[in-house]
């Protein structure tokens, strides 16, 4: 049997990391650095943003569709990975208030974020014209797209958010696949449990 090869570690950005991809970037594509760090979704979902499920008022975006790969192109579809992946994610103010702005001087499209020409935005385009030289003028390396949903992870863990809010926020399927990739992340809970413990065994001896 051949052995086991490890899962490479989750490559995540730190948040001033976040502002200098984001800054780096063309104008047009910096509020996808922020939705992509901040909200989480995969990167077909995240190119696969209608502007039909974004309410900029309500602060709230409905995640109910992605791009999916067709030959060397791509098409949009509504058959989600899981039912889990189906989801309504909130958006932070400032994220909507970047795309109220951006998003009146941008090609007409069905689609939040859409190629120069108001087209799907095509992965390996993007990735040529647009990400690798704003990672490269942003001094990162070896950073993909993907890292923006890794990215997510570690700042909600940083911010006090529990696996089950993880799991939500990503539209896993099951907890086992978010603990299985990031619980690594989540604080040491043992001594915690153990000090909430104490203090209520505290409590119900004074009392």
């Amino acid at each position: 049997m051949l052995p086991r090869v490890a899962r490479p570690e989750p490559r995540f950005l730190a948040p001033d990391q976040v502002e200098r991809l984001a800054t780096a970037i063309d104008d047009r594509y910096e509020p996808l650095i922020y939705a992509g760090a901040y909200l989480g979704p995969r990167w077909s979902e995240l190119a696969g943003l209608k502007r039909t499920n974004l309410d900029l008022v309500g602060r709230r975006v409905a995640i109910v569709g992605a791009l999916e790969r067709i030959g060397n192109g791509w098409r949009y579809s509504e058959q989600m990975k899981t039912l889990r992946s189906r989801r309504t994610v909130s958006i932070p103010k400032f994220i909507a208030d970047l795309l109220t702005d951006r998003l009146g001087t941008v090609p007409k499209s069905d689609f939040v974020f859409s190629s120069p020409s108001g087209d799907i935005l095509n992965y390996r385009n993007f990735r040529r014209r647009f990400w690798d030289p704003a990672v490269a003028q942003a001094d990162l390396v070896g950073v993909t797209p993907h890292a923006l949903r890794h990215t997510c992870v570690a700042l909600m863990i940083a911010e006090g958010a529990n696996p089950l809010m993880v799991q939500r926020q990503l539209g896993h399927a099951d907890l086992r696949m978010t603990l299985g990739t990031y619980g690594h992340l989540f604080p040491d809970w043992d001594g915690d449990v153990a000090d909430r413990m104490q203090r209520l065994w505290l409590r119900t001896k004074a009392a």
